[in-house]
């Protein structure tokens, strides 16, 4: 029994590899060709671009497990049903349980590689990266002195005296010169964070410089809209995909002790801690579709139900991600929402089988 456990394990782990290598082939080459627009800036050339999707590989995987498994599952129990194996080893006393629970075995397994990709080895490439790109893209906009990190846009130089390690600017000065070459107008901002492809200044002091007066104003917020971005300025702000469960946490607590909103890196906390879940879940939902049909369904179909699963999903997830967020639901409910719904449908087919 031992042997036959073994070949279903190791059919449904080749199966799931070779789906992760060509999700990791198919968005590695989108990501090449999303970087490659920006080749020539400074010093970003392709053969950073190349060591850049390199790194962004690790957390892929991460997020890709769930589907690669379920895919997997499918395409390797389907290749035994269609051989009359799954036949065969049902005639000789092997339940769907048993089957199931080997299924289950190799869905630890593959969880165990996800987390430790995830956690251990993700981070660290995604900060590389994102470090890489940043020093390549500013090296011929913002230089480090003294006073500060100065940059030109445009008309506009931009002196910025403190970064945050989560991206924000502290005491931003810009000065604005007129076709004259001559200062018309200083805005001094305590706070600056880049949202939405814009930059939302605080506590802002404007001072328009005429030739004859001085006018000064006053306001709380101020959206200020630049060619400049994080990345150019050379500055890595925190991605939560890229954190670790702990610095999630860690940086949670900080914003909660600190009065600030913390719901949309909540979300990404309990998502990246559903992942395993969601693995194991869709493993399970694989097996009904095989069980259920044997020979009668062709590997092509048997595919196109997976990756329509998979669309499905992931649909879910980032749709009551969304809607959570904007309608400030439990964290928790929106990132167990989907799983729970997925599981009930395993549940419900399994039904089908027995």
């Amino acid at each position: 029994m031992k042997i036959l456990y073994r070949y279903i394990a190791d059919t449904v782990i080749i199966n799931t590899l070779i789906v992760l290598l060509v999700l990791l082939g198919l968005f590695a080459f989108f990501t090449f060709f999303d970087q490659m627009k920006d080749v020539g800036m400074g010093s970003y050339t392709t053969d950073k671009v190349m060591i850049y999707v390199a790194a962004q590989l690790p957390g892929l995987l991460y997020q890709l497990m769930p589907i690669a498994a379920m895919l997997g599952s499918i395409i390797g129990l389907g290749m035994l049903a269609n051989n009359n194996e799954l036949t065969v080893m049902r005639a000789t006393g092997i339940s769907v349980a048993k089957i199931t629970w080997s299924l289950m075995r190799v869905g630890l397994f593959l969880v165990a590689i996800a987390m430790t990709m995830g956690e251990a080895v993700a981070p660290l490439a995604e900060q590389y990266a994102q470090r890489l790109r940043a020093d390549a893209l500013s090296e011929n906009i913002a230089f480090q002195g003294d006073g500060g990190m100065w940059a030109r846009d445009n008309v506009r130089f931009i002196n910025i005296r403190k970064i945050g390690k989560d991206g924000q600017l502290g005491n931003v000065y810009i000065y604005e010169m007129g076709d004259d070459g001559r200062l018309r107008e200083l805005i001094h901002a305590r706070q600056a964070m880049y949202q939405n492809g814009k930059w939302l200044l605080k506590d802002v002091q404007k001072t328009q410089i005429a030739p004859e007066q001085l006018s000064g104003s006053y306001s709380g917020e101020l959206i200020w809209e630049s060619s400049l971005s994080p990345e150019l300025l050379g500055i890595v702000q925190i991605d939560p995909e890229s954190m670790t469960l702990w610095g999630l946490k860690q940086y949670i607590d900080y914003l909660r002790s600190n009065g600030l909103r913390s719901e949309h890196y909540r979300l990404v906390f309990w998502n990246k801690l559903m992942i395993p879940v969601i693995t194991m879940v869709m493993i399970f939902l694989a097996i009904p579709f095989v069980f259920g049909s044997t020979r009668s369904v062709a590997m092509g179909q048997r595919i196109l139900v997976g990756v329509l699963l998979g669309i499905g999903f992931h649909m879910m997830n980032r749709t009551l991600g969304a809607v959570g967020l904007a309608y400030d639901l439990s964290p928790l409910l929106s990132a167990t929402g989907p799983a729970l719904a997925f599981l009930l449908l395993a549940i419900i087919l399994m039904r089908r089988v027995y």
